[in-house]
């Protein structure tokens, strides 16, 4: 029960008249985006808090007034009882007068009829609600979205039919008609969307992706990202909340599965993106997905649509956010910038955002570092759409990033790395969705990219090695793909499409290093190593896919898709191909029981990953083929509680070769460092478990609760030996409290230790027994102690100026454990001129602040 006691309106006076002058700045302020926004509501609570400063006593429930009721504020000219009634009235609420002279507000028994609607969200059986859809009385223009409930409310409605419509994006609309008659109170609507194969004029507006109901996929909401502690900046961070990822310290790359951190595509807006991330040589701190300018992430650990090649290891599919009104998003914390604007245009016929986001002089890297990492990152976006037709819609866009690195080690460690990169990544793309008949559509893409990476550096280990490298790498390329979907029974649908890339590749690099001998048989050579080359060329790379989708009954889907890659370079004679094949099975048991089974044979091979071998000839990166199988189920316990589990089994069939620094991953300059190895695979296995509980994310309290059990080895020399992110072990627990303005959200995560090589110290044996040799013990036969981190994110809301401020504190890695993460070694020369080996301990990033504030219309 919230009381709001008679004030004396002497100290209201005062009160007003020693904060005018900060009244007026925020006028000055407020009034031009009030005007820019047209929209004048607050909050219902804060407006009868206003009345009661003028010395009314007001008795009200927060379950009467809730705090996302929002009102326009009522002529002062209007006398007391008025002004309540005015901004009562359309809640269906009244101001009862007591006998003691103030006023309890109830809820109306005479007034005008209210319209209460319900919107929830069918997938694969089971449903929930669906906050932020659309709802319109389309008869008299009258506009809302669902709150976290899925209801919305139309208060003082007249007796009519009113057509209701439903919208949200990715979803088939719905419609209906309601009859409000002369006696009705609150009439009740409940609307169900269904995710299912859409509409072919539903799919050319929102999305034209190929139904994806028989593969496993998880969906994660913009909202929900936000409000997630260490994904609340980074959209790519979205895969690390799920079973089955991979990723130690603050980094946006993430290991699924047990695959390699390169292997998981990234779709924006339909455009692939190369390699989305800020701050690579520094364990890649932050992608440059901004959850500003999304709608929404779905993501694909198993089995994906056959349209998504080009990656073995995962599949994220991004949605760009959708503009349904004048719409303003800015954040500044103490580690970076960032402002959104964006407005329909022309009748709602287009509408434009543009978004820009820096970096501020303090991140998680400098808290790290602060004496050695200078980051400056910066990304932008613009998306343009235009509804030509009734059937015709066309996307344009850009996004460009940017990097800037001065980097320095640490002056705790014994080693001295000095390096500048400059990074510089541009896309632009225009895409078409067209209906040709109720049957048959069609998406086009084409894009253009193009990259460059400069680094200069020099690195300097006392008494093992010292050496500098200059590298330039620069790529461009041309990009078409075109897609037709076809139904020709409502049973059935067809995806048939191709796609050709045309690239140009340029690498000079030149590096000299000096190792001191002897150091550790195993790594670098105890020579001088020397390395200059220069590649330009060429390459093509081109695809045709397509698949079928048979609905066999209402509980069964099944689905197979076929896919041909190939890729040729110039001047190289010759290129190769590759076959893949996918298929998945979802059989639904029971209204709240799905089954899902999946196999496929995937392939990934880049036109842009090529290198000079040591008789200078030039050789793209080879294949990698994996042959994956996936068996999930998934239970929904009434209507709280969902519960995925799922067995995986993936095999790569195909050698690689990679280099790994053994010693430490924060190595500035890798190419010239001496833990830097070639290690050479024939093959690799990976499996394991999964399991995930999840309340429903609705409710004040929520949470969930995963587990996984996996293994992830590459077979070296006819062994089995675990990869450098092997994590027999995972525990995920997260949480989610919301009330009144404040939100609150934790995420623990433990997980076994990573394995890493050690080096073994050994007498040499022979006449004298007190010399010893260092060398290096088998390949990731070591393993640090686990990992435990601890994230929290506090926000408070609070209405402003037609919008709503945040003021939010994120806690990363609160327990602060100091897991151990790699080794650093150097050599000191004693007194007496002996050489003494120093292994200092280096750690992931460790407890991390972010205090920042938003505010969005």
């Amino acid at each position: 029960m919230l009381l709001c006691p008679r004030r004396l309106l002497r100290h209201q006076t005062s009160t007003i008249s020693r904060g005018a002058p900060a009244i007026l700045l925020l006028a000055l302020i407020v009034e031009p985006v009030i005007a820019w926004t047209g929209d004048r509501s607050v909050p219902l609570q804060e407006l009868l808090q206003a009345i009661a400063r003028s010395g009314v006593q007001l008795i009200y429930s927060s379950e009467t007034i809730p705090p996302e009721l929002r009102a326009t504020p009522p002529p002062p000219e209007l006398p007391l009882e008025a002004r309540l009634q005015a901004v009562l009235a359309p809640f269906q609420l009244e101001a009862q007068r007591l006998p003691t002279g103030g006023y309890v507000i109830v809820r109306s028994s005479g007034h005008a009829p209210a319209l209460e609607v319900i919107v929830t969200m069918e997938r694969d059986g089971i449903v929930s609600p669906l906050p932020g859809a659309e709802v319109s009385l389309t008869s008299i223009r009258r506009h809302a979205r669902t709150d976290h409930m899925g209801r919305v409310l139309f208060a003082d409605l007249r007796p009519a039919e009113y057509p209701v419509e439903v919208k949200f994006d990715g979803l088939r609309e719905a419609r209906r008609t309601v009859k409000i008659t002369p006696d009705s109170a609150t009439a009740d609507l409940a609307v169900r969307l269904l995710w299912e194969p859409v509409s072919l004029e539903e799919i050319m507006i929102t999305s034209n992706r190929y139904d994806a109901g028989a593969t496993l996929a998880v969906t994660m909401a913009r909202e929900a990202i936000e409000n997630i502690p260490s994904t609340s900046g980074d959209a790519a961070r979205s895969l690390q909340m799920l079973p089955g990822a991979a990723v130690a310290g603050y980094s946006a790359k993430t290991h699924v599965r047990g695959s390699r951190d390169d292997e998981t595509l990234f779709r924006y807006d339909g455009l692939t993106l190369t390699d989305p991330y800020h701050l690579e040589a520094f364990q890649s701190l932050l992608s440059a997905i901004d959850p500003a300018v999304i709608q929404s992430t779905t993501s694909w650990r198993g089995v994906a649509p056959i349209q998504f090649g080009e990656r073995i290891g995962a599949v994220v599919d991004i949605e760009p956010r959708a503009i349904t009104g004048r719409t303003i998003d800015a954040k500044l914390s103490n580690r970076e910038a960032g402002l959104l604007l964006g407005t329909p245009f022309a009748n709602d016929r287009g509408t434009v955002f543009a978004a820009a986001r820096l970096s501020n002089a303090y991140s998680p890297a400098q808290w790290a570092e602060p004496d050695g990492l200078q980051p400056k990152y910066r990304d932008d976006v613009l998306r343009v759409t235009w509804e030509a037709g009734p059937h015709t819609r066309l996307t344009a866009g850009a996004l460009a990033l940017d990097d800037q690195r001065d980097m320095l080690s640490s002056n705790t460690m014994p080693t001295d790395q000095r390096a500048r990169v400059d990074d510089r990544e541009r896309y632009a793309w225009l895409r078409l969705f067209q209906e040709f008949t109720p049957s048959i559509h069609s998406e086009t893409l084409v894009s253009h990219e193009s990259s460059e990476n400069i680094v200069n550096g020099r690195l300097h280990v006392r008494g093992i090695e010292t050496g500098f490298l200059a590298k330039h790498d620069r790529i461009s390329a041309w990009s078409v793909r075109e897609e037709l979907t076809l139904s020709p029974a409502s049973r059935w649908s067809l995806l048939i499409g191709a796609e050709r890339t045309n690239a140009a590749v340029e690498n000079t690099a030149w590096s000299r290093v000096d190792f001191a001998a002897p150091f550790v048989p195993g790594l670098q050579p105890t020579a001088d190593l020397q390395q200059d080359s220069d590649i330009s060329l060429r390459a093509a790379a081109s695809a045709v896919y397509g698949g079928v989708q048979w609905q066999a009954s209402d509980g069964t889907l099944a689905d197979i898709g076929v896919r041909r890659d190939t890729r040729r370079y110039d001047p190289m004679t010759g290129g190769d191909g590759h076959w893949s094949v996918r298929a998945s099975l979802r059989q639904r048991l029971s209204g709240g029981t799905l089954v899902r089974l999946g196999w496929g044979q995937t392939t990934q091979a880049s036109v842009f990953d090529v290198s000079r071998a040591a008789d200078g000839s030039v050789q793209p990166a080879p294949a990698r083929l994996l042959n994956q199988m996936n068996f999930s189920v998934e239970q929904m316990f009434g209507n709280y509680w969902f519960l995925r589990s799922e067995v995986y089994d993936k095999r790569e069939h195909s050698s690689f070769q990679i280099r790994e620094d053994v010693s430490s991953p924060f190595t500035l300059l890798p190419e010239i460092a001496v833990g830097n190895q070639l290690i050479s695979t024939q093959g690799a296995r990976l499996y394991g478990f999964e399991t995930r509980l999840e309340s429903d994310p609705s409710r004040p309290l929520s949470g969930w609760l995963s587990y996984s059990w996996s293994r992830a080895e590459d077979n070296i020399a006819r062994q089995w030996v675990p990869r450098s992110w092997d994590q027999p072990n995972a525990v995920q627990l997260g949480t989610r409290w919301r009330q009144g303005p404040w939100k609150v959200s934790g995420v623990f995560n433990w997980h076994s230790g990573w394995p890493y090589t050690p080096l073994v110290v050994s007498t040499t044996g022979g006449a004298n027994p007190n010399l010893l040799a260092v060398g290096l013990a088998p390949r990731n036969s070591g393993r640090f102690e686990e990992f435990v981190s601890l994230d929290i994110l506090l926000t408070w809301e609070h209405s402003l100026a037609g919008g709503t401020f945040q003021a939010s504190l994120e806690l990363d890695d609160v327990s602060n454990w100091k897991t151990v993460c790699c080794h650093n070694y150097s050599v000191m020369r004693t007194p007496d001129g002996a050489s003494q080996l120093i292994d200092s301990p280096g750690y992931w990033v460790g407890f991390s602040p972010a205090i920042g504030v938003r505010w969005r219309h």
